[in-house]
């Protein structure tokens, strides 16, 4: 996708950068971070515009946990900013959010949280939240002025915001590695299975 090419989006030459899609199914069937992280690079360094690099934190398929914080680091060293897809991530595996580094990071609570259906998070460091925009803006009493202008989003149900807390104490109380201890045994098991 090429910015300004679809009807009603931005027609700036900023945004005219294409797609550069690293494809890690191309590494089946010995695939390896190490491999991804290869592959990043390599992609990287063909095409040195590139401003912003996505990744899954655990890709769908092939069900793989990327070496998250080795691809920020690369991606930020050819001056790219990083959006995360941590979908399948909180609840499944320990994150950091200070310690990866990532530009934007989204998260569900409703996946392996436990949470209600719609629970979920956006995290934007600092350094690039002079970039995004609520789609209303509004005001709230929350601590800094970014997270005040997204605190109220028009007429909308919190109740899974609210139970979020909630979930997160039951969590606590058996134990995060306990939690995801059972989970990695279950999917250890499945697999060996099929």
């Amino acid at each position: 996708w090429l910015g300004g090419e679809l009807e009603g989006t931005p027609r700036s030459s900023q945004l005219q950068t294409p797609l550069v899609q690293v494809n890690i199914t191309d590494l089946l069937p010995e695939i390896s971070r190490a491999g991804v992280q290869r592959m990043t690079q390599a992609a990287l360094k063909a095409n040195p515009s590139v401003g912003m690099c996505v990744f899954s934190h655990i890709t769908s398929t092939p069900g793989l946990i990327l070496p998250i914080k080795e691809l920020i680091q690369d991606c930020h060293e050819a001056g790219a900013v990083v959006l995360v897809d941590g979908a399948h991530v909180p609840g499944q595996i320990p994150v950091n959010l200070t310690d990866l580094d990532a530009d934007f990071y989204v998260g569900n609570g409703h996946k392996w949280l436990f949470s209600p259906k719609g629970s979920a998070f956006t995290y934007v460091h600092p350094r690039v939240q002079k970039f995004v925009y609520p789609s209303v803006i509004d005001g709230g009493p929350d601590p800094t002025a970014f997270t005040q202008e997204f605190m109220w989003q028009g007429t909308f149900d919190y109740s899974a915001y609210i139970a979020l807390p909630d979930a997160l104490a039951w969590r606590a109380r058996l134990g995060e590695e306990r939690i995801m201890a059972y989970m990695k045994e279950v999917a250890e098991q499945g697999g060996q299975h099929l």
